[in-house]
């Protein structure tokens, strides 16, 4: 059985979330995500959704409701928004404006690993795609509403979490950290 998740102001924020990366991408960085290209930022969505899984996974594995707490509401709102903006900059790398879509989960096993599953699988296919120049609006809304459906099963604002990671990402940024 699946269980549509309604949308509770991602996709609403979308837009405007697209916008800020795009602005701190070309007032921050020197380079356009036009010209580092679909293929290296399909290869950041899989490694940010690596780090988002591996996230996942220690909050499996302990058994220490301290520190899983700590990593539900600390570790993967970040990677989370991660992912959303490397989706976002791909996105920007192709001329392409994701749609909200919404995404039916199972409910069994609360969801939580057919999300990853699913997630895993959409970054894997986006690489993929870009290999083959076929990246779609279709592809790259289908990974983010798999991402947002995973962050409403963790109860993680991911839009809150996306507008404060650009935040860093412009500070850091014109702090020279990133090359």
């Amino acid at each position: 059985m699946n269980e549509p998740l309604k949308d509770l102001g991602f996709w609403s924020s979308y837009p405007s979330l697209y916008e800020k990366a795009a602005r701190i991408q070309k007032e921050c960085f020197p380079y356009s995500p036009e010209e580092k290209g679909a293929l290296f930022y399909a290869l950041e969505v899989c490694g940010e959704v690596g780090e988002l899984l591996n996230v996942c996974k220690k909050i499996i594995r302990t058994s220490d409701r301290e520190k899983a707490s700590s990593l539900r509401l600390k570790a993967f709102p970040e990677e989370a928004a991660d992912c959303a903006i490397a989706l976002s900059m791909l996105s920007q790398a192709e001329g392409l404006m994701p749609r909200e879509t919404e995404y039916a989960f199972p409910v069994e096993d609360g969801g939580f690993h057919p999300l990853l599953i699913a997630l895993a699988e959409a970054a894997s296919g986006l690489y993929a795609a870009a290999w083959k120049n076929a990246v779609t609006a279709e592809g790259i809304s289908s990974a983010l509403s798999v991402l947002y459906a995973l962050s409403r099963v963790m109860n993680c604002d991911l839009a809150g979490a996306v507008n404060e990671k650009l935040d860093k990402i412009a500070v850091r940024a014109l702090e020279k950290h990133y090359d």
